[in-house]
């Protein structure tokens, strides 16, 4: 079979190009989409129409996630991900490689999540088990970032437009609870701990990230000590990978952990100095310290010039009295 389709007008199914077409263009939301043909070559923004001749397209915005993908490397990719009977929601499209049978499939959200700070922390994770139970219902690949999709009109592809109809989040976890695809209970954590990511960089990068939080603890005052203990959790980690990063890119991953203007991790020079500043090395130094205070703080201070009260009629009266009783009689009599 010859690695070119024929062409963008093939679709599967029957479906006319032109209905294909306002499909994909009403499910793919990106403005200004990452697009790629070869990855070695760089992935950079583009125009919708630009990005539309490209072999890899932006799965969904950056903030907003209204399209779930999964990456199925297997010979039988689409016969896995239309066999949907008591096991898992039938995708809106699945995008075929004809060489090896490898395919990615797409399911579109009625509402999308926002994945900003204004969003809901619990719609994100609920679309990531969504997401997590749709690879395991298709055996699909755990190390796929879900960033990047096969562009649907590329003639490199075979494409399977199978529906037009969205769902919500609990249609999904409808059908894939009763099938045992969930994921139970901390299984963000694992999935954390396990060599999953964009790249080897960013799994590293977020591993050491959190073993950093508090290692600090222990390295008050000793930057080169705690910049060196980072560096050594780096190299432990980079060990586990079946294909280990250079020394020049692992010495990166360490600076941006350690940096001075990382804004995650704050360095540890500054935030020693507000710790010495904050505990009081000596009492009678603190005190000598807040009465200097208080002298430059009088000094600074205006003079204020002060009124003497008027006294009131009883007032006056009553000192009247009191400087009378107080007079003594002249003379003896």
């Amino acid at each position: 079979m010859s690695d070119v389709n024929p062409g963008p007008g093939y679709l599967v199914g029957g479906m006319p190009f032109e209905a294909a077409t306002a499909i994909w263009e009403r499910l793919w939301t990106s403005r200004y989409p990452l697009a790629a043909d070869a990855f070695d070559d760089g992935v950079w923004r583009q125009t919708r129409a630009a990005a539309m001749t490209r072999q890899h397209v932006e799965l969904h915005p950056k903030h907003v996630w209204g399209l779930i993908g999964v990456d199925v490397d297997h010979p039988d990719a689409v016969l896995r991900m239309v066999s949907t009977v008591d096991n898992h929601p039938p995708p809106n499209v699945i995008i075929e490689n004809p060489v090896n049978g490898h395919a990615h499939a797409a399911w579109a959200i009625t509402t999308p999540i926002n994945l900003t700070n204004y969003g809901s922390r619990r719609s994100v994770r609920y679309g990531l088990s969504i997401e997590e139970a749709l690879r395991r219902a298709v055996g699909g690949d755990p190390h796929y970032p879900a960033r990047l999709i096969k562009n649907p009109f590329h003639p490199r592809w075979m494409t399977h437009f199978i529906h037009d109809n969205t769902s919500t989040l609990d249609r999904l976890g409808g059908i894939l609870t009763p099938a045992g695809h969930m994921p139970g209970r901390g299984w963000h954590n694992q999935r954390r701990r396990t060599p999953v990511g964009h790249s080897r960089n960013e799994t590293l990068f977020h591993g050491v990230r959190h073993f950093a939080y508090r290692e600090m603890r222990h390295h008050w005052g000793d930057a080169d000590g705690y910049r060196a203990a980072i560096a050594r959790e780096v190299a432990i980690r980079n060990a586990d990978f079946d294909t280990p990063l250079g020394v020049t890119e692992l010495g990166h991953i360490s600076t941006s952990i350690t940096g001075l203007d990382h804004p995650l991790l704050p360095n540890v020079e500054r935030r020693t100095r507000r710790l010495r500043q904050s505990i009081p090395s000596h009492p009678s130094r603190t005190r000598t310290k807040r009465i200097r205070t208080q002298r430059r703080t009088r000094r600074k201070q205006p003079t204020r010039r002060t009124c003497r009260k008027q006294p009131t009629r009883r007032t006056r009266a009553r000192e009247g009295t009191a400087r009378r009783v107080s007079v003594s009689p002249g003379g003896d009599g």
